[in-house]
């Protein structure tokens, strides 16, 4: 199995040396002329060389860098064969020494160990020019020798500086995929860890829930037993099967538990209502409705405990996007000694009658179209997430729109 496994990865692997000596090749054939007064130009081939090596690194660095040599050269022998009726033997004279720069490139490559340098993008510009460099002149050696014509001062400032425009533009690129991408994964982890939060907190509602009920049906199986009362028997079975509840809640929770803490990770909180906004425009789309959401942010912080923040602030906003057809959501977020946030909307308002029951479970004033109750626990579970941080949430009456302002004390979203 382990050897089957070995087998298809180093399938794949040359695949993928395959598609970068191909895409190499192509690329190098596509010219920019960055200067009119001056008769120079330069190929793509190493800025899709690199970026790719860059992207998705190879175990075998220099084996890819022979292959891309190779499949280069072989590409441009045959385009000035066929297209420019030029001999084979002239043809390979002239492409030859491309083999060099992209053999060399490797090399410098691995033994500079540029994977490492991944996460300090000046350094890796940095040693992605002096890699080029050196690779310019092996490659400049090698057609010197076959063309005896040097290269003047001019020649080599003028490569040391596409060296550095190209390092550095594949650099910049790199370093937007990247940044992409790990903004990607953080959105998933944020909302999956809140997810896995919320279902924490029903679970352990649940248990406290089944507890009772258990101590409830357990006492009065004590009672009528007691009594003698033929019915004592059915308290005791109920009474067991609440137990084997209670015990398999607890199960689900431990498991939940786990895989919550594999997503566990302190977050900027920038990057926490960023989330929150992006997320939301995306539901309010879903929704078919109109709105927009802003967010201001006064002090910046890091947040451990961004599940239980995210589950707040995506309840109250999801909430007052449900109130409006048209309209805009307003975030306020101040980091002093206390995290306060304001979550304001321009919506119809939530009338004074019904302000003193709007956190209770199963209590609700939004109906779909086809005149259906919405669940009701959205603000109920906001309540239970801000007491479990030993904050508060109130909400501020307005003549038009809601406003709910939540208080929570700094020191709990950094633990």
């Amino acid at each position: 199995m382990i050897n089957s496994l070995q087998l298809t990865w180093k399938k794949y692997e040359w695949v993928w040396i395959v598609i970068i000596a191909c895409l190499t090749a192509i690329s190098s054939e596509i010219k920019l002329v960055p200067f009119e007064q001056i008769d120079f130009r330069f190929g793509l081939g190493s800025i899709i060389f690199l970026l790719l090596l860059l992207i998705r690194p190879t175990e075998h660095i220099i084996r890819t860098g022979l292959v891309t040599g190779l499949v280069v050269v072989l590409f441009r022998m045959g385009i000035e064969s066929a297209f420019r009726q030029t001999p084979v033997t002239e043809a390979f004279f002239r492409s030859a020494p491309t083999f060099m720069f992209y053999s060399v490139y490797a090399c410098s490559y691995k033994w500079l160990k540029v994977d490492r340098l991944k996460s300090n993008a000046i350094q890796l510009g940095i040693i992605a020019t002096f890699i080029e460099i050196i690779a310019n002149a092996a490659e400049h050696l090698a057609r010197f020798s076959v063309t005896q014509i040097p290269i003047g001062l001019d020649g080599w400032l003028l490569v040391i500086g596409v060296a550095c425009f190209r390092s550095f533009f594949v650099v910049g690129i790199y370093v937007s995929i990247a940044q992409a991408y790990q903004q990607r994964e953080l959105t998933k982890n944020l909302t999956v860890n809140a997810n896995i939060y919320s279902e924490k907190l029903y679970l352990t509602k649940l248990m406290r829930q089944t507890e009772e009920v258990m101590a409830h049906s357990y006492q009065l199986y004590r009672t009528l037993k007691k009594e003698e009362h033929p019915a004592y028997y059915s308290a005791l079975h109920i009474a067991q099967e609440i137990h084997e509840v209670k015990k398999d809640s607890q199960r689900i929770y431990a498991s939940v538990e786990d895989i919550a803490e594999e997503f566990t990770q302190p977050i900027q909180l920038s990057q926490l209502l960023y989330h929150v906004r992006v997320s939301n425009e995306a539901y309010a789309r879903y929704l078919g409705k109109s709105c927009t959401i802003s967010i201001t942010q006064h002090g910046e912080m890091l947040i451990y405990q961004s599940a239980a923040l995210l589950t707040i602030l995506n309840n109250l906003v999801a909430n007052a996007i449900e109130a409006m057809t048209i309209g805009k959501v307003q975030v306020t977020v101040t980091v002093a000694n206390e995290v306060i946030i304001s979550v304001q909307d321009d919506g119809e308002g939530i009338q004074q009658v019904d302000e003193a029951l709007i956190f209770e479970p199963g209590f609700t004033t939004k109906y779909n179209q086809q005149g259906v109750a919405a669940t009701g626990i959205g603000l109920s579970h906001v309540r239970d997430s801000v007491a479990s941080l030993g904050g508060e949430i109130t909400l501020v009456h307005q003549v038009q729109g809601t406003c709910f302002i939540v208080t929570l004390p700094k020191i709990q979203l950094e633990e």
